[in-house]
C-alpha cells in the first residue's frame, strides 16, 4: 500500500473536479490488482456525503489489505502441500556443499517468515551441531520471533504502545486465587463473551460488501465462519489506562471482595509467547463502518462504540493458526485456555479493592506471600479522602 500518513482523513482519496460524470472523490490503491473507485456528488447527495462513503469503502480496504501484505495471514499461517513437518513456515532439509573439493551432505531445520519490506527472510539449524529436537525447537522460535516482528511493524491493529504504558486486570478475589495456584493466565474462549457481535461482522459490512468484494472478491463470513472463529479463539482482557478506574470496578468485580492486578505492556509482551498477539480494541460504528473479515483474529479487535469507555487492550489467539507447535504450553478447556508463566514478572502490584474491611487487605498480602508473589499489595487510590 506504500507509506501514508494514517491520521490524513484524505489519504488514499483524490478529488475529481468537472469531469464528464461530474464532480466527486477517488479512491486509489496501488496493488495488485489495482483498486480504482469513484464516488460522484451525483450519486451520494452531495461532495460531503460522497466523501463520507468514499472514507467509509477506503478504510475498509485497508482494514483488508493491512493483513494481506503476505497475501492474507492465512498464507502464512498455512501449511505447503510438500510440507513433511505439518508445521507452517517450518521444514527439514537436506542441504548438498562442497569442502576442500568433496561433496558434503547436512541436514538441517529451516525457517521462513514475511518481511515488511517484501521479501521473506529465512534461518537455518544444523541437526549436527544442535541435535534434532533442539534444531527443531530453534526453527520453531525463530518462526514466531519473525511473525511477531512482522506483525508489529506492518500491522496497526498490533503496534504497541509506549512499553510503560499501564494495563489494568479487574477481577474477584476467587480468581486471583485460581491464577496464583495455577500460575498460570487465563485466556476465556470467545464464546463465553457477552456481547454477541463478538468475531461477527457488522450491518457496515452489508452496506460496502458489494464494492469491496469486486475489488478483493467477495469472501464473507457466514454464520458456521463465525462459529468456528468463536470456538477457536481465547481472550485476555485488559484496560489500557494511566490510573485506575472506577467505572472498571464496578464493572468486572461482582462484590467489594477484589483486587486489581496491574502491568506494562512491555512486561505483558514479555510474559506471553510471540504466537499470543496483543492488541488495542478499535471502537467503531457497526452501522456504517467495516470490520475485517478475511482474517480470524481481527474481528475480536473491533467492537461498537457502546463499549469505548473500557479501552480495552486484548491479548488473544486461535488455536488452528498455532496448530502443530510443539513448544505449546497450554492447559485448555472448553471454558477457556491457561498459559503458565511467572506471574512476579508479569505482575508490578496487586491493588485492592476501595471500601473493603481491613481484613481483607490483610488476607490478600497473606496469599501473595504464601504464592511467593514478590509484588506490592497497595490499597486503591479511590480510597483517598477529600482535603478542604
Amino acid at each position: 500500500m506504500g507509506k501514508r500518513n494514517p491520521t490524513d482523513p484524505k489519504r488514499n482519496i483524490s478529488e475529481l473536479r468537472y469531469t464528464t460524470s461530474g464532480n466527486g472523490w477517488w479512491v486509489r490503491f496501488n496493488v495488485s490488482p489495482r483498486i480504482r473507485v469513484s464516488f460522484y456528488d451525483s450519486q451520494y447527495n452531495g461532495h460531503e456525503n460522497a466523501l463520507l462513503c468514499a472514507q467509509r469503502f477506503r478504510d475498509a480496504i485497508e482494514r483488508e489489505l493491512e493483513p494481506a501484505r503476505e497475501r492474507t495471514s492465512e498464507r502464512f499461517d498455512r501449511v505447503s502441500k510438500r510440507s513433511k513437518t505439518g508445521i507452517p513456515g517450518v521444514e527439514k532439509l537436506d542441504q548438498l556443499y562442497v569442502k576442500d573439493g568433496y561433496s558434503c551432505r547436512t541436514y538441517v531445520w529451516r525457517a521462513w517468515w514475511p518481511t515488511v519490506d517484501g521479501p521473506r527472510r529465512s534461518k537455518t539449524f544444523s541437526i549436527r551441531q544442535h541435535g534434532e529436537e533442539n534444531a527443531r525447537s530453534l526453527a520453531i522460535a525463530a518462526r514466531m520471533n519473525g511473525l511477531h516482528e512482522f506483525r508489529t511493524q506492518f500491522l496497526s491493529t498490533f503496534r504497541p504502545p509506549k512499553k510503560s504504558y499501564p494495563l489494568w486486570r479487574y477481577m474477584d478475589f476467587t480468581k486471583f486465587v485460581a491464577m496464583l495456584e495455577q500460575q498460570a493466565l487465563f485466556f476465556p474462549a470467545a464464546t463465553l463473551m457477552t456481547d454477541a457481535f463478538e468475531g461477527g461482522s457488522s450491518r457496515g459490512n452489508e452496506a460496502l460488501r458489494p464494492l469491496v468484494s469486486k475489488c478483493l472478491g467477495d469472501y464473507r463470513s457466514t454464520k458456521k465462519q463465525v462459529d468456528t472463529r468463536r470456538n477457536n479463539t481465547f481472550i485476555s482482557c485488559w484496560h489500557g489506562n494511566e490510573t485506575e478506574s472506577a467505572a472498571m470496578w464496578k464493572l468486572y468485580s461482582t462484590n467489594h471482595e477484589s483486587i486489581c492486578i496491574q502491568t506494562t505492556f512491555d512486561r505483558l509482551r514479555r510474559f506471553l509467547p510471540l504466537w499470543i498477539d496483543i492488541g488495542e480494541v478499535q471502537y467503531i460504528d457497526f452501522e456504517q463502518e467495516w470490520v475485517p473479515e478475511r482474517d480470524d483474529i481481527l474481528p475480536f479487535l473491533y467492537k461498537r462504540k457502546s463499549f469505548e469507555h473500557e479501552k480495552e487492550f486484548r491479548a488473544l489467539f486461535n488455536l488452528k493458526r498455532i496448530h502443530g507447535f510443539s513448544d505449546l504450553q497450554l492447559l485448555t478447556s472448553e471454558k477457556g485456555s491457561s498459559v503458565p508463566g511467572n506471574l512476579s514478572e508479569l505482575i508490578e502490584r496487586v491493588v485492592v479493592a476501595p471500601d473493603v474491611s481491613p481484613w481483607f487487605r490483610t488476607l490478600v498480602e497473606k496469599v501473595v506471600q504464601r504464592y511467593g508473589l514478590n509484588v506490592p499489595v497497595t490499597p486503591s487510590i479511590l480510597e483517598l479522602k477529600p482535603r478542604y
